[in-house]
């Protein structure tokens, strides 16, 4: 599946998290937007009780409200909202967009559309980020009549030379095809727009001239005047539109521009340049792109450390984490600062280091709820390492362990996601009947598997498992346990 149809898939995808309730009382905009795994760690603070941990996660979540509200304290954050917004607070607009869009139900509507494009176009990126999923919802609306007073109401300051409400009406005769269909009306806007050097008709443009661009627009719409006939030539536009949104700030063109590199459309692949412009997508506050990153990187640990450190310092979370790896002794693994360190590197969005730094945390500082919430956090995006960690936890430390149902769900998905230690852990709990059904020959099932995966752990107890019911296979699983770890499992 390609990064697009990720997104896509992603947009359909509804929430349905109940956490707390009272959340009017929060008194910050955040000073920065949540990326996927600082969302996650919101929720888990917000359900400790932190109130303003519940209005971080409620405005990031893009496509439902993750907390329960009663509609009297959102419009109480809407009203506070707008007011900062018109003072020029740009994030305050992207809240006050998220607002407006709950209040109505998630309906497309203007108000709302507005509120985000103030946001992106004031340098909040994760509003840009949410104008791409308006420009898909709206793709779908049948009827356009509710946005004619706002699209008339740009007409007057667009003719004098307003951009942003120039991008606006032309994005919405793109995307309506009932407001405004010709493309000669609303190319041209934008095409001003973008040499004005607003970010987000740039972003628009590369869309545009980007092969699914013009599968959504041309087959009904037609092509733009003057737009090139030849595909390798729109190609290089949209390219070059992406990169000069990026330039401009818009996390939306950063994207586009990675998309083409991966894809070889208006460039030649090149995925170290493909990297760098998912890790700027992902600083300016567009969560695909850290989810990207967590997904394939093309980073190694043997890479040189100077090239490391130059990526870490342009916010490469995945550059960090091997740098750290590279740079810490092996007798400092087990330290308080090596544990905040990963830390700080989940936050920055990487799952792999929450699940590290969850690890630590409990074998470290034995603070299991904190393990807790950065396992969860990073089980969350599919780390396996971080669903083993969750999974311990709850089998062991928590509210005094042996949570076996809680423990064996994230056991079974660090298992799903190739880890051996939670097939291990699964097995063991068919082993000896732990919540699932006790059963040998599932348990051995689950051993093989890690035993497969050289635990030599997993091979011991698959020769426990096998031991009345197939001798030959369990003297060789204790073969294989003793050759893995002959301090262990040899007879001495």
């Amino acid at each position: 599946m390609n990064r697009l149809a990720r997104h896509l898939l992603s947009f359909c995808v509804t929430a349905s998290i109940a956490v707390f309730s009272t959340v009017a009382s929060a008194q910050e905009i955040p000073a920065k937007r949540l990326n996927d795994v600082t969302f996650n760690l919101a929720l888990s603070e917000c359900t400790a009780g932190d109130k303003q941990s519940c209005y971080n996660a409620m405005i990031f979540s893009p496509y439902s409200p993750p907390i329960s509200h009663s509609d009297k304290e959102i419009a109480a954050l809407l009203v506070r909202a707008t007011n900062l917004c018109s003072g020029g607070n740009m994030l305050a607009c992207g809240d006050a967009g998220k607002l407006t869009q709950i209040i109505q139900s998630y309906r497309v509507t203007a108000d709302a559309y507005d509120f985000f494009s103030k946001a992106c176009d004031g340098g909040d990126g994760y509003s840009c980020y949410r104008m791409g999923d308006f420009g898909f919802a709206l793709q779908q609306t049948e009827d356009a009549t509710p946005f004619l007073p706002y699209y008339e109401s740009l007409k007057a300051p667009c003719d004098a030379g307003d951009h942003p409400a120039c991008t606006n009406r032309a994005t919405l005769n793109a995307y309506l095809a009932d407001v405004y269909p010709e493309p000669a009306i609303w190319h041209a806007p934008l095409l001003a727009a973008c040499k004005g050097e607003l970010a987000r008709a740039c972003a628009m443009l590369s869309y545009i001239h980007s092969r699914d661009g013009q599968e959504d627009y041309f087959s009904n719409l037609g092509t733009p005047p003057g737009m090139s006939k030849s595909q390798r030539t729109r190609d290089r536009h949209a390219y070059n539109y992406a990169i000069d949104a990026c330039k401009l700030g818009n996390p939306t063109g950063c994207w586009n521009a990675s998309i083409a590199l991966v894809n070889g459309e208006g460039a030649r692949t090149n995925w170290e340049q493909e990297q760098a412009y998912l890790v700027q997508a992902c600083r300016l506050g567009y969560p695909d792109a850290c989810g990207e990153i967590n997904h394939e990187t093309y980073w190694r640990k043997s890479d040189r450390l100077s090239d490391l450190e130059a990526a870490c310092r342009e916010g490469d979370f995945s550059a960090c984490l091997y740098l750290l790896e590279r740079k810490t002794p092996a007798k400092q693994l087990l330290t308080k600062d090596y544990t905040e360190r990963s830390l700080e590197i989940c936050e920055m969005g990487s799952s792999v280091a929450c699940g590290t730094g969850a690890h630590l945390i409990r074998v470290v500082l034995k603070d299991y709820p904190r393990a807790l919430r950065y396992a969860e956090a990073g089980c969350t995006r599919n780390d396996s390492n971080a669903c083993t960690v969750a999974g311990a936890l709850y089998w062991v430390n928590i509210d005094g362990g042996k949570q076996y149902e809680k423990a064996s769900t994230y056991y079974q998905k660090s298992c799903d996601l190739g880890n051996a230690q939670g097939c291990n852990a699964i097995g063991f709990f068919h082993f000896k009947g732990y919540h699932l059904k006790q059963s040998n020959t599932r348990a051995a099932h689950f051993f093989n598997i890690a035993c497969d995966k050289n635990l030599a752990i997993a091979c011991f107890d698959l020769a426990s498992a096998l031991i009345d019911t197939n001798a030959d296979a369990s003297r060789k699983a204790a073969l294989k346990a003793c050759q893995l770890a002959p301090e262990k499992y040899c007879d001495n």
